[in-house]
């Protein structure tokens, strides 16, 4: 079983912890701080009121933890012991001063007067510091307690982030090999030119999708870039239209929010007569604002692939979603709307200033 101290740091800060607590009530209560026996008499004190907390750490406080005691009998306990302890005060208080010299007086008051005047000393130290250190004690213990529960919880965000962008890449990858495998027989020449432009792509998933931040630039950068690869596949009346208010912000945002809303709209545009509209502004420097519309094809077996509830299709915006929710929550915006053939998408984050920005300021 372990042993519960104090302070839950160990014997050596209980140790400094109780020459604190002694000392502070020895300059307030002896007559002369600086005299042999009232050092002693303190000590003793001391002593009592350290077996008797530990026997409440160590025995009454983990049953009634435990649920083995209920409150009523663990307060009247409380209270026993607390008796017990200054009754072992006076006990080690008479024993010691019968083997130091001249402590008669001591002795015959002890002996004498121990109702009417050292009950109230001994019981009111020994209850103070019951009740002193079991509320340090449940305090640390609750702290504790949150500080490991943050952690875990910033452990499960963490893993569950890594989850999502490992569930994202391979579906990204996935549409993107698929086009160039098409594109290959019809025109080997624009195919090439697509895998040189993809592996600038690959690139960036591979090693900036694990950060925490990009550049707001580097990541619109990507986006032109996925939108010109996607078009390459598609038949010329096929629109697409981007207006960014912003390229050259010094912001930052988390990787991979923009480039998967894009990709699902060119996902589930038909190639022929498909467009796409999308609007992307910054809003007091503080928020990124973006908005895609694109039309699909309306029958069911396309409806079902829209519908961002379905698990046959929209995986990529409800990973979007809950990435939004572990890193921005209760501060952002996702909105998705689907109308006769037309279906539109809307998020709006916080952006972070750049480091350099916010080391000058």
């Amino acid at each position: 079983m372990k042993f519960n101290y104090v302070l839950k740091k160990g014997w050596i800060a209980d140790s400094i912890f109780w020459l604190v607590y002694g000392a502070f009530w020895h300059f307030v209560f002896a007559p002369e701080p600086f005299s042999i026996y009232n050092a002693v008499f303190t000590l003793c004190m001391t002593l009592a009121q350290m077996a008797t907390v530990y026997v409440h750490l160590n025995m009454l406080m983990p049953a009634r933890d435990s649920r083995q005691m209920s409150v009523a009998a663990y307060g009247l306990l409380v209270a026993l012991l607390t008796l017990l302890g200054s009754v072992l005060t006076w006990l080690l208080l008479y024993g010691v001063f019968s083997l130091i010299p001249y402590s008669e007086g001591l002795l015959a008051s002890l002996r004498l007067a121990i109702f009417s005047y050292w009950l109230g000393p001994i019981l009111g130290g020994m209850s103070t510091a019951v009740a002193v250190t079991g509320a340090a004690h449940i305090f640390i213990k609750r702290r504790d307690e949150e500080r490991r529960e943050k952690e875990l919880e910033h452990e499960k965000v963490n893993t569950e982030l890594q989850y999502l962008r490992g569930q994202l890449n391979p579906h990204f990858l996935f549409n993107a090999l698929n086009g160039i495998y098409f594109m290959i027989p019809k025109n080997p020449d624009r195919a090439a030119e697509v895998l040189v432009g993809f592996s600038d792509l690959l690139r960036y998933q591979l090693y900036r999708s694990e950060d925490k931040l990009v550049p707001l630039s580097e990541e619109l950068l990507y986006l032109e870039r996925f939108a010109e690869l996607s078009l390459m596949r598609l038949e010329d009346d096929f629109n697409y239209e981007m207006d960014i208010a912003d390229k050259n912000s010094d912001c930052q945002i988390p990787p991979m929010l923009l480039l998967p809303l894009l990709e699902n709209a060119f996902k589930h545009s038909p190639n022929r007569n498909g467009w796409i509209k999308g609007k992307l502004s910054l809003q007091n420097e503080d928020k990124l604002h973006l908005s895609l519309i694109n039309n699909y094809e309306e029958d069911t077996k396309r409806d079902q692939q829209v519908n961002p509830n379905e698990k046959s299709g929209g995986i990529g915006l409800e990973n979007i979603k809950r990435r939004l929710e572990l890193l921005f929550p209760h501060n952002y915006q996702f909105k998705i709307r689907r109308t006769k053939g037309i279906f539109s998408v809307e998020i709006e984050i916080p952006l972070v200033p750049s480091p350099s920005l916010v080391a000058i300021g």
